[in-house]
């Protein structure tokens, strides 16, 4: 258990799980939703279903641009909104599939079942 109001949230994730959090189910938003992120785990994932934290002045839905004062609506408000989802795919981080997938690609390019277009 974590007491926000005595404890600094990224500090206690960066101590208790210093390889991040695999999996993050997130319903307040602002400062926790950013520190949620901030901590996520290589491959982990974070499950919004609410940011109470702006509901009651809308903070959470529009991201005011400092230049323009226009409410921008935040990525988090519509993936909420539609349940939908992003995810991040860094090559790198599956580079152990490299050698089996280059040789069945190389393989459906020398049958014609993958054709190579440039």
């Amino acid at each position: 258990v974590i007491n926000y109001r005595e404890e600094r949230l990224g500090d206690v994730l960066k101590k208790e799980y210093p390889k991040g959090i695999d999996i993050v189910y997130e319903c307040v938003g602002g400062e926790m939703y950013e520190e949620a992120i901030k901590n996520l785990a290589v491959k982990g994932r974070l499950i919004v279903i609410g940011m109470i934290s702006g509901y009651q002045n809308q903070s959470t839905w529009k991201n005011k641009d400092p230049s323009t004062q226009i409410g921008k609506p935040v990525i988090e408000a519509e993936l909420l909104k539609k349940s939908a989802s992003v995810r991040g795919f860094f090559l790198n981080h599956f580079a152990e599939h490299f050698p089996e997938h280059m040789m069945k690609l190389s393989e459906m390019v020398s049958n014609g079942t993958l054709e190579s277009v440039i």
